[in-house]
């Protein structure tokens, strides 16, 4: 009669500590999980960088290459300001 009435009170000692276990344990689990939504704002902070970076130098890219036309255009103007003047210098001379 002893030993059955030691049996119980070793199971309901085992059962209590088994429980205590799982709950640090579970504690320390979800200390480690990192909490979802402060990996998302944060992966969004990065591509919010990221996008800023890329449209930064896209505009850069366009305003070199609006001045690199503008230069162009103006170089080619003034080749056909100046060859229309050597037509007009012939022009006054035969006549």
């Amino acid at each position: 009669m002893k030993r059955g009435k030691i049996d119980k009170k070793k199971e309901i000692t085992k059962i209590r500590s088994k429980k205590t276990k799982n709950f640090i344990n579970n504690k320390r689990t979800k200390e480690r999980e990192p909490d979802l939504w402060k990996e998302v704002s944060s992966g969004f902070k990065l591509l919010g960088k990221k996008y800023k970076n890329i449209r930064e130098k896209q505009k850069i890219k366009k305003q070199k290459e609006e001045q690199r036309r503008l230069k162009e255009q103006e170089e080619q103007r003034l080749q056909e300001e100046e060859q229309n003047s050597h037509w007009v210098i012939w022009a006054n001379i035969l006549d």
